[in-house]
C-alpha cells in the first residue's frame, strides 16, 4: 500500500465526520437542535421542536415589572397590559413558576400577546407546549380561560 492511498482515505474519512457534524447541528430551523420528535424530559433536556404539552392554572403577569418593580396585581393591570401591547415580555405565574410566553415560531411577542391583553393580570388557565432549557422555562399558549 501506498502513502497515496492512505492519504485519500483520511482525507474521506475527515470529509464525511465534518459533513455529519456540520449538516446534524447547524440549521436555522431547528437552532441546533438535532433532537427528532422525542418530547421533553425535564431531566435530560431533551425536546421537540413542539416542547412538551401543559395545562397550567395561575396568572398573567408582566414580567419586567414584576422581576424589576416587585409590582402585580388589580391595580397593575393597565400598567402590564401597556407593557404587553409593546412587546415587552409577559409571563405566566404558576405555583410559585414563572413560565415566560412565547409566540409560536418566531412570531412577534406584540402579535403573539394580542389574544392575552384583557387576561394580564388575572387567573387563568392554559394549554400550550413548555419548552425549558438552562433554568429558563417559555410557553407557547395554545387556549386560555378565566381560571
Amino acid at each position: 500500500m501506498n502513502v497515496k492511498y492512505f492519504l485519500v482515505v483520511g482525507a474521506l474519512v475527515s470529509l464525511s465526520l465534518s459533513q455529519g457534524f456540520a449538516s446534524g447541528n447547524s440549521g436555522h430551523g431547528n437552532h441546533g437542535n438535532n433532537m427528532g420528535s422525542k418530547k421533553m424530559d425535564m431531566h435530560s433536556g431533551h425536546q421537540s421542536k413542539d416542547g412538551k404539552e401543559a395545562t397550567l392554572s395561575g396568572k398573567l403577569i408582566g414580567l419586567t415589572c414584576f422581576i424589576k418593580h416587585g409590582t402585580q396585581g388589580k391595580t397593575h393591570k393597565s400598567c402590564a397590559k401597556s407593557c404587553a401591547e409593546k412587546g415587552l415580555p409577559i409571563g405566566l405565574l404558576s405555583d410559585g413558576k414563572i413560565y415566560q410566553i412565547s409566540g409560536k415560531g418566531h412570531d412577534s411577542l406584540i402579535e403573539a400577546y394580542k389574544p392575552l391583553l384583557k387576561y394580564m393580570e388575572s387567573s387563568v388557565k392554559v394549554k400550550g407546549n413548555v419548552f425549558e432549557k438552562n433554568g429558563v422555562t417559555m410557553l407557547v399558549i395554545n387556549k386560555i380561560k378565566n381560571g
